[in-house]
């Protein structure tokens, strides 16, 4: 990672020395024509713009996948025919799945922020099946879930975000999700 970034420096630095002896060797251009090493400083630019970007994207998710390495597994309330369960994986994907027997719906997204009571899930597809047939779509949803460890197998959530089931529960009450024996 170091060397990296030395390199980068040093790329930088060469590139503002050669746009610098450019612009003043150039002004017989034209205006609108872009030079080569405005150009190369450019494209430079983006890329360390870009290596930056995957770095503190990289480093982010390390964040959020050690935050939730104690939930991962798979999680469930269940009210009357309805169910709700959410997978926690190890790589911060999850899924929320609501179901009442005969129709069920599945969110698939990642966890993209945590904390150390609450995490964003971000739901990026919708799925829907039952009787009446079935459909998917894309989905941009974002739901903040707020969770406190009861025990190994105890998970108390609450969320404003997280739909209604069948019967009308309401997640933003208190609600004792129980892991999955695994």
């Amino acid at each position: 990672m170091k060397k990296t970034i030395a390199l980068l420096a040093a790329m930088m630095l060469a590139t503002s020395a050669i746009v610098a002896d450019e612009t003043t060797t150039t002004t017989t251009t034209s205006t609108t024509e872009e030079s080569a090493g405005t150009k190369l400083k450019n494209a430079l630019s983006e890329f360390v713009t870009d290596t930056s970007n995957t770095v503190t994207s990289s480093v982010k998710k390390k964040q959020i996948v050690s935050k939730l390495k104690n939930y991962v597994g798979t999680w469930t309330f269940a009210n009357g025919n309805d169910k709700t369960v959410f997978v926690i994986n190890s790589d911060a994907t999850m899924t929320l799945t609501q179901s009442d027997g005969t129709n069920t719906t599945k969110w698939t997204g990642g966890v993209t922020a945590a904390t150390s009571n609450e995490f964003t899930f971000t739901a990026a597809k919708k799925e829907v099946s039952g009787a009446s047939g079935s459909s998917a779509e894309n989905v941009t949803a974002s739901w903040l879930i707020k969770y406190k460890k009861v025990d190994t197998n105890e998970l108390k959530i609450v969320s404003d975000d997280i739909p209604n089931d069948t019967n009308d529960f309401d997640f933003s009450n208190a609600t004792l999700f129980l892991r999955a024996s695994e």
